[in-house]
């Protein structure tokens, strides 16, 4: 019994470290405008893959294509709801990823 509840808090506790460490290094990278801003948005965008994860669960039978489905309903459901919010990183990725994009075509 204690094993899973153990590996659970542990994994909670290692995860949560390296989140305040990446935090900490891509504040010194990316110069956030609105930091509270930007966390509130990405909360509000998370949300809503508990809903995707739920319906993923109605429909779909085995496990593997259950969490295929939910990774790629939660990717697209994050990625809409932060561009309508105006997430500045998103906006931001995005743009950079065009722009690679552009350049990769303009050699061809």
């Amino acid at each position: 019994m204690w094993q899973q509840n153990g590996a659970a808090v542990t994994t909670v506790i290692a995860e949560f470290i390296v989140c305040v460490i990446c935090l900490y290094y891509s504040i010194k990278i990316y110069k956030f405008k609105n930091l509270s801003r930007t966390i509130i948005i990405s909360f509000i965008s998370s949300v809503p893959i508990i809903g995707v994860a739920q319906l993923v669960r109605l429909f779909a039978q085995k496990n593997i294509t259950q969490t295929i489905l939910i990774c790629i309903g939660g990717v697209l459901v994050y990625s809409v709801i932060s561009i309508l919010l105006r997430n500045d990183v998103v906006i931001d990725m995005l743009s950079t990823i065009t722009d690679k994009i552009k350049k990769v075509f303009k050699r061809v």
